[in-house]
Order: C-alpha cells, then sequence, then structure tokens
C-alpha cells in the first residue's frame, strides 16, 4: 500500500473552467486518483 504524505499529495484544488460543482468533483477526482465521473455520479446519489 502506497502512504501520501501531506507533503506529497497534490494540492487540493478547483478547476474555475468547469463551473462549481463539477470543478470540486474534478478537484476531488484528481487528488483520490479516480475517474471524475465517478466521483460526479457520487455527488448527484449523494444530492439525491
Amino acid at each position: 500500500m502506497k502512504v501520501m504524505s501531506a507533503a506529497t499529495a497534490p494540492a487540493l484544488r478547483r478547476d474555475p473552467a468547469q463551473g462549481i460543482a463539477a470543478g470540486v468533483c474534478l478537484g476531488l477526482a484528481r487528488r483520490l486518483g479516480v475517474a471524475p465521473l465517478a466521483v460526479r455520479l457520487a455527488f448527484v446519489v449523494a444530492a439525491a
């Protein structure tokens, strides 16, 4: 298992070109190393 410290973890940033919700989902996806679509779908399911 790979452990990341705060110094090596990518910064958590929202992409302003994507809009607020999509940009936040994209930033989380990049941070977690998963597909942005998966995070966006999870966001929609959690909001419903």
